[in-house]
């Protein structure tokens, strides 16, 4: 499996584990010249942006390692560009970090929520 096929099978499974939890879709892979929010969604009226990060294992580190400061500050760019384009000024919102790591036979999912406040 390429890194960009395990990317896509994470966001897969992202999404299906947030529709479990009740959340509604909005968008993914929504794209700004600074950066992607890999899924958008919403939960009691709080607008929820997810970065998702997908794992083969844990050699490499936990995936919330790899949101670090530079890569907030991009997604918060975007975020921001969202929120414009789409006239919410008011709306609640938060960034959550999703972590797929692929183990044999299974995959293990933490929803790290609000990793802002």
């Amino acid at each position: 499996m390429t890194t960009q096929n395990l990317g896509t099978f994470g966001e897969t499974l992202a999404k299906k584990y947030l529709d479990n939890q009740g959340y509604t879709w909005h968008e993914n892979n929504y794209r700004s010249k600074f950066g992607e929010i890999d899924i958008i969604v919403s939960k009691d009226k709080e607008i929820v942006f997810c970065e998702v990060k997908t794992r083969r294992g844990s050699a490499f580190g936990r995936g919330i390692e790899s949101v670090d400061f530079r890569k907030l500050q991009k997604i918060i760019k975007t975020i921001q560009i969202y929120l414009a384009f789409h006239g919410i000024s008011s709306a609640p919102w938060r960034l959550d970090v999703i972590e797929i790591t692929i183990l044999p036979r299974k995959a293990q999912i933490r929803h790290h929520k609000d990793v802002l406040g």
